[in-house]
């Protein structure tokens, strides 16, 4: 399979910010075996971080059309350095290569969750169950919170729109 590289120009069939070739780089700059083929492992990473950061990149999509959540207008990380406008940020590529060795070695990145997974009370007789109303609805990732971090909002911080 071939993937379509996003090249900053904010394609509106582009899939990827990394192809294989940067998922073995990364693996070998932790001392990792480099995957032998990548690209099935970039598209669930893709997928998850298109899902679970979609709300949380700092700045506005380059353009409507654009197949992926980068490039990105009026960006600022938050050191207060600007993000170019035709640039795909060290951090995101950085954070689908992690992506892409996770499930390389296994991991569902995104799991079926149920809400037994989020119970704080239980009762038997008869049936009482209370549910944490803050119980997150896709796994977190320490490692790819710490990478993405100079370019998301903070968990919980207000959504900026364009008007």
């Amino acid at each position: 399979m071939t993937l379509i590289l996003e090249d900053g120009s904010g394609k509106t069939n582009s899939q990827t910010y990394v192809l294989g070739t940067d998922v073995a780089a990364y693996a070998r700059l932790y001392g990792l075996a480099p995957p032998v083929s990548a690209d099935a492992d970039i598209m669930k990473a893709m997928r998850y971080l298109e899902g679970a950061y979609y709300t949380r990149w700092i700045g506005l999509k380059k353009t409507e059309e654009q197949a992926l959540s980068w490039p990105r207008a009026y960006a600022v990380r938050r050191d207060g350095w600007p993000v170019e406008e035709s640039e795909i940020p060290k951090e995101v590529k950085d954070a689908v290569c992690a992506l892409a060795l996770r499930s390389r070695n296994g991991e569902n990145l995104i799991p079926d969750l149920t809400r037994s997974d989020s119970v704080l009370e239980e009762q038997i007789g008869p049936i009482r169950v209370k549910y944490d109303p803050r119980a997150r609805s896709l796994p977190l990732f320490r490692d790819i919170e710490f990478i993405l971090k100079p370019i998301c909002q903070p968990l919980g911080f207000p959504q900026i729109v364009r008007t």
